[in-house]
């Protein structure tokens, strides 16, 4: 963060000899490229559409917010990008679940992770030789999917909670979300903790 807040300053630039500074500074994109501490890209959200205006751009530390109206899947696309994200490029994926039930976000991920009926791993009653596929495919996956629910419907959870929250797992599991899904962000309130009115107010200052 240090290194990226240097980059922004009033004062006027070095002038840089891009000829002459060719090799020097492949040189070192190559050390920064093959470093061991180097993160995965993120370049996609598994929705064809959506992959294809990216292009193929690092979506890295970038906030992506999906907008519809109510009832038209919304939260079903934030869980088909974890699942994927996790399962097909081996990324760790930390879900914020603000609505609904916990059992119902593990439910549907546990499920679309197997490519099982929802209604069949919550009810238990998939048939014993499906379920040893269906593990088998799950010691497969490389990535790590974690939720952390709050009570249904809570409207206490601010953005500090979510910062708090990611530091706590960072901080457990030693390891750091390549991916953050929040459901929904429209739920959170910001640190005032003050109640906001319907004129966008709360959404900006979130």
């Amino acid at each position: 963060y240090t290194e990226w807040e240097q980059t922004f300053s009033l004062r006027s630039s070095d002038f840089v000899d891009v000829i002459s500074t060719f090799n020097t500074r492949f040189l070192e994109n190559r050390q920064k490229h093959n470093s061991t501490d180097k993160k995965k890209p993120i370049t996609r959200f598994y929705i064809d559409q959506l992959d294809e205006m990216n292009g193929g751009k690092d979506l890295r530390t970038q906030l992506t917010c999906i907008m519809a109206a109510t009832g038209v899947g919304k939260s079903h696309a934030a869980r088909w990008i974890g699942k994927n994200a996790c399962q097909i490029d081996g990324l760790n994926v930390l879900h914020f679940q603000l609505e609904g039930s916990k059992a119902e976000a593990l439910n549907a991920y546990s499920a679309a992770l197997v490519s099982c009926d929802s209604f069949r791993y919550e009810t238990g009653t998939i048939r014993d030789r499906d379920v040893e596929q269906y593990l088998t495919l799950i010691d497969s996956i490389a990535g790590k999917l974690f939720v952390k629910s709050y009570p249904k419907f809570n409207c206490n959870v601010s953005t500090v909670d979510i910062m708090n929250g990611i530091a706590e797992f960072k901080k457990r599991y030693k390891i750091e979300p390549d991916v953050v899904v929040i459901d929904s962000i429209d739920l959170l309130t910001d640190s005032s903790g003050r109640k906001w009115g319907e004129n966008g107010e709360r959404h900006k200052r979130i």
